[in-house]
C-alpha cells in the first residue's frame, strides 16, 4: 500500500482512531513546548522554569513536567480525535482543530488552572492562548485529509 492510499483511507475503527489521535496529540504537544520553550528562552527564562511550570511537584521537576505536559496533549489528541472521526466529513480539521484547541485554553485558563493553582498561570495570557494555537494548528496538519 502507498502511502498516498493510507492518508487518504478514513479510520474506521474505535482503536485507529484512538491511536491517531494519541499520536497527533502528542505530536502537537511536543510544537506547543518548543513554542512555550523557545518563547521562555526569548523572555531570559530557564528550560528548567518552563518545564517545570507544567510540575505538580514542590519544588517543580521538569522532567516530570515535561512528561506531564506531553501525556495530557497525547490524551486531548486522542478525544479530538473521537470528536473529528463523525465532525470531519463535514467540517475542515483545520476549523475544528483550532475550535478544539480554544476551547482547551478556556477550560485551562479560566477553571482548571486557578483551581489547582498551577504554575502555567505565570505565562500571559496571549503567550498561553499562541501556545494552544500552536497545538490546534498541528491537529488540523495531522488529521487534515483523513
Amino acid at each position: 500500500m502507498e502511502k498516498g492510499d493510507y492518508y487518504s483511507k478514513r479510520k474506521s475503527n474505535l482503536g485507529e482512531i484512538t491511536t491517531e489521535g494519541l499520536f497527533a496529540g502528542l505530536v502537537a504537544g511536543i510544537v506547543m513546548l518548543l513554542y512555550l520553550l523557545g518563547s521562555g528562552l526569548l523572555s531570559g527564562e530557564t528550560v528548567s522554569l518552563v518545564l517545570g511550570r507544567f510540575s505538580i511537584q514542590t519544588p517543580a521537576n521538569p522532567v516530570q513536567g515535561a512528561l506531564l505536559h506531553l501525556a495530557v496533549s497525547a490524551t486531548y489528541g486522542l478525544l479530538f480525535g473521537i470528536i473529528y472521526t463523525p465532525l470531519g466529513r463535514r467540517f475542515s480539521s483545520w476549523i475544528l482543530a483550532l475550535l478544539y484547541a480554544f476551547a482547551i485554553y478556556l477550560l485551562a485558563h479560566f477553571i482548571v488552572l486557578p483551581a489547582s493553582g498551577s504554575r502555567l498561570l505565570d505565562l500571559t495570557p496571549i503567550n498561553f492562548a499562541l501556545a494552544h494555537l500552536v497545538y490546534g494548528v498541528v491537529l488540523g496538519v495531522w488529521f487534515r485529509g483523513k
